[in-house]
């Protein structure tokens, strides 16, 4: 098993918008998704987020996608092969907002490492 946090954004095409980026490659005997969240988008350099959800709390998102191997070699989000999803829903004032994203993200890293393990054993 191999996870590997990577230093972009796999997903939402106004990701450089975001002050929130996480994109975590899990790989396994061949087989490989990511988990990629995104959220606090200040577009357009907004003070305020704009929600990416329908809900009027959802600043932030993670999906999850299969992978392909780029004409360059490298492993990349299949965006077309749109494996789960969901919008994280809190109040921007809630305490600690960043790192209870971050917990829900290594939460779905350690969910799909396990579905990983089932698929290829």
């Amino acid at each position: 098993m191999k996870v590997v946090e990577r230093g972009w954004p796999a997903h939402f095409c106004c990701a450089y918008d975001c002050l929130f980026r996480r994109n975590t490659l899990i790989s396994h005997k061949g087989k490989s998704v990511i988990v990629s969240t995104v959220g606090m988008f200040l577009p357009d350099n907004k003070q305020k987020p704009t929600v990416l959800g329908s809900s009027e709390n959802s600043y932030y998102e993670t999906y999850i996608f299969g992978t392909y191997l780029s004409e360059l070699g490298y492993v990349e989000a299949d965006v077309g092969n749109h494996i789960d999803s969901w919008y994280h829903c809190y109040p921007l004032e809630t305490d600690q907002l960043s790192n209870i994203i971050n917990d829900a993200h290594d939460q779905t890293v350690k969910e799909y490492k396990n579905k990983l393990k089932e698929k290829t054993s």
